[in-house]
């Protein structure tokens, strides 16, 4: 069975492989091509996480692969509706499966605001939940593929553990401005390439998806014609 990224009307609409695949060009395209791995060493480095360019750029991309990873979860697969609450088990997996050394805290905060935790709760009432076997496998072999990260996803999580993780992320000290900035410039790109992804979702796209589409068209404007002046590219 196919796993679905989005449904609607209790039918899947876009895979998880296409909405990751489709996030995953636009970062690359937007933001890794223009040194953006540099730029966050920068800041992983100020705010004393001491991260080099190439795990940087591993962040970001196993952010982006992982933050809707929750969405796999059998609760959420079966029931072929919303996935509610589901940054909170996609931020649990992050921290326990990515080994991102001193950026982990970082993207796992990014990827639980992607939605800005519209839900204050996990919304699931049982004790333990599964994640879907096939689902896990395509994700792990995207990482690695993209990311360079062999991981094994948990294919069982506790809602309590996922509760604990959850309230140690978000008690994140917004006065904290060093790590606050990584946070955001993981967030950034992430928010953007989700809602990108979004637009192909049998025609359901986001407000966000087409100002991320006016964003990409802009970019490429501005290289063609810096390339015809001969002055490097934005």
């Amino acid at each position: 069975m196919e796993c679905a990224a989005y449904f609607k009307d209790g039918q899947p609409v876009q895979s998880m492989r296409e909405h990751v695949l489709g996030g995953l060009g636009y970062i690359e395209r937007n933001y890794l091509s223009r040194n953006y791995g540099a730029y966050l060493s920068r800041l992983a480095r100020a705010a004393g996480l001491g991260a080099d360019e190439a795990l940087a750029r591993r962040a970001l991309v196993a952010s982006y692969v992982l933050h809707d990873a929750g969405k796999l979860l059998e609760y959420f697969q079966r029931r072929r509706k919303d996935f509610r609450g589901h940054e909170f088990f996609s931020a649990a997996i992050v921290v326990r499966c990515c080994g991102l050394e001193g950026l982990e805290r970082a993207a796992a905060i990014a990827v639980l605001l992607h939605h800005h935790t519209m839900q204050r709760d996990v919304g699931y009432r049982g004790s333990n939940i599964r994640m879907r076997e096939e689902c896990a496998a395509e994700l792990e072999r995207i990482l690695e593929e993209h990311a360079g990260i062999r991981a094994v996803l948990p294919r069982e999580l506790s809602v309590q553990e996922v509760k604990r993780v959850s309230e140690d992320l978000l008690s994140i000290k917004y006065d904290d401005w060093p790590l606050v900035r990584v946070v955001y410039a993981i967030l950034e790109p992430l928010t953007l390439a989700d809602h990108y992804a979004a637009r192909l979702r049998g025609g359901e796209g986001t407000l966000l998806g087409g100002e991320a589409e006016r964003v990409e068209r802009a970019i490429a404007s501005l290289r063609l014609s810096f390339s015809a002046t001969g002055l490097s590219r934005p």
